[in-house]
């Protein structure tokens, strides 16, 4: 649309919908003409609260523009405050997986134990969850194998509605490292 005002009201709209659907053109809107609507746009991406924005906003943070860089500060902001909550809901889950595991605290992230092995680690970025896992030589869906280390595997958490399975994923880590360990 050509005229700024809606382009403005749009991303306002957008972002108050909540809609992830939205998330790219709001992306988009960041490069727009008009400060106002750039600094909308940031401003929405935060109340949809889509990890998938990150880059975006950072580079907002560049803008000549004091609002759109303050905006985009805020959205950032609240898109680490979200991965601490999902990092907390992360970390309650893995301790549910089986009592007997333990968490050690290394010089950055997290490493998880079956007790005695490592089977788990997990480190938090600003804006997602790195999760190194062991998975032994089996092929597990939603994790890449790591070519330095072939019993590794890797993945990323950036949403809760990824929650579930990433837990389901570190059960399956956790079995193998146990069956590992019984075979020794």
């Amino acid at each position: 649309n050509r005229n700024m005002h809606a382009r403005q009201l749009s991303a306002e709209a957008l972002g108050r919908i909540g809609d992830k659907k939205a998330v790219n053109n709001l992306i988009d809107s960041l490069n727009d003409e008009e400060s106002s609507v750039r600094w909308m746009a940031a401003r929405a991406l935060g109340w949809i609260g889509d990890t998938k924005a990150t880059k975006s906003l950072q580079e907002a943070q560049k803008d000549p523009d004091k609002k759109v860089v303050e905006e985009s500060t805020k959205s950032l902001s609240i898109l680490e405050k979200k991965i601490g909550i999902l990092f907390k809901k992360l970390d309650d889950g893995i301790k549910q997986i089986n009592n007997e595991i333990v968490r050690k605290k290394p010089k950055n992230g997290y490493s998880y134990f079956t007790p005695n092995k490592n089977f788990l680690r997990v480190y938090r970025d600003y804006y997602f969850i790195d999760l190194w896992l062991y998975i032994g030589n089996e092929k597990i869906d939603g994790v890449r194998k790591v070519q330095s280390k072939p019993l590794q595997g890797r993945m990323r958490l950036k949403d809760e509605i990824e929650l579930s399975n990433t837990l389901k994923i570190i059960a399956e880590s956790y079995s193998l490292m146990k069956a590992f360990e019984e075979k020794k």
